[in-house]
């Protein structure tokens, strides 16, 4: 069976071995389960090389109805009162909303909404052009004496480093 996908690095990385260690190019097909051709395209690649996988980002079916959410959150933190969730479900529903009330909370909690507009920042959500803009997170793994980093763009391509830590006490 023909696949369209890209290979993921371990499978590139199985073509590399399996070529170093004699196998025809058939053969490897064959034992992957892919064309001939294929493999051929990634036996003539560079060591080096890293698949690039283009994915459109993900927009959920809350994401239209966020600024009207965070506008009545903000309205009820101004007056010291909490809309409960139920309240705002039936609102973005009036507006159009078809999605869960699970899903709506779900979603709430992810963006700390609740938490958002009772600090003194305003809510506030863009999107960018790609290439434009992209977010980096540090993780500290002190069992591991470990440090890294992964950086992610808009198209949710990542990149990701890590260090040994070290201490100087």
């Amino acid at each position: 069976m023909e696949r369209s996908l890209v290979l993921k690095k371990g499978e590139i990385k199985m073509i590399k071995k399996f070529l170093a260690e004699g196998l025809s190019k058939s053969a490897i097909a064959r034992k992957l389960g892919i064309s001939r051709d294929t493999v051929r395209r990634y036996a003539n690649l560079p060591d080096d090389y890293i698949p690039h996988i283009n994915r459109p980002p993900v927009i959920n079916s809350v994401d239209p109805y966020l600024p009207h959410i965070a506008k009545m959150l903000e309205m009820a933190e101004a007056q010291k009162s909490e809309i409960p969730l139920t309240v705002i479900y039936e609102e973005i529903k009036k507006l159009g909303y078809d999605g869960s009330l699970r899903w709506l909370q779900q979603v709430i909690a992810r963006y700390e909404l609740r938490a958002r507009a009772k600090s003194d920042e305003p809510i506030i959500r863009f999107e960018t052009k790609p290439a434009q803009q992209m977010q980096v997170d540090w993780i500290e793994f002190p069992k591991d004496n470990l440090s890294a980093f992964v950086a992610t763009n808009a198209e949710r391509l990542s990149f990701g480093n890590s260090i040994q830590s070290t201490c100087i006490c």
